[in-house]
């Protein structure tokens, strides 16, 4: 779930490292951004409230599209979230508990239902990960981290790195790490040697 400066192509090199490593994988954009701009949506800052009030049913239809595929465990979704995307996130684990095992949070925060979620789900790994110098992104990722309880949670936080998924250029391990983790807390039964 990508951040609300960018769109989902953000994540082109993360999805191909993820579906080699063996998992299937859905990006999107969100209604106003990159290819779903356009129609009665067509320009995020003017229209932010209408766009973020539709951000949880779109995030539910993805979330049901992807489960449908026929090479996805619908028992075991890994989502990612980057900043206004961390909420959206933790939200559809919070509503797909039983289905989401796993979180990764990139420079964003979430609402009190969020945190209780997070912290009342003690089963429910999350890795995440923050620039300092973002300061109110570091304090919420930390504060994200502080409430969760599995102890296959995974923090990372950088200096100079920037916000979100734009820490990938500064960070060149942070995809890596990210896949690794995946690797740890959702098993998949291959490797693919090209992206499918």
């Amino acid at each position: 779930l990508h951040q609300c400066n960018a769109d989902r192509q953000i994540y082109d090199n993360l999805a191909t490292l993820l579906s080699t490593a063996g998992y299937t994988v859905l990006t999107f954009d969100f209604r106003g951004f990159g290819g779903s701009k356009g129609g009665e949506y067509t320009d995020f800052a003017a229209q932010r409230q209408a766009i973020m009030d539709k951000m949880p049913a779109d995030v539910d239809r993805a979330f049901k599209f992807l489960t449908e595929q026929k090479n996805t465990n619908p028992t075991r979704i890994g989502i990612l979230g980057g900043s206004c995307g961390v909420n959206q996130a933790v939200q559809a684990a919070r509503r797909h508990a039983d289905a989401v095992k796993a979180l990764v949070l990139l420079s964003g925060g979430t609402d009190a239902d969020g945190e209780a979620f997070i912290k009342s789900s003690p089963k429910l790994p999350v890795f995440g990960a923050a620039s300092e110098e973002d300061t109110m992104a570091a304090a919420s990722i930390k504060k994200i981290m502080s409430l969760a309880a599995n102890a296959d949670n995974m923090a990372e936080m950088f200096k100079g790195a920037g916000h979100a998924a734009f820490m990938f250029a500064k960070e060149p391990d942070l995809e890596p790490d990210i896949v690794l983790w995946l690797r740890m807390v959702i098993q998949v039964q291959s490797y693919s040697l090209r992206a499918q």
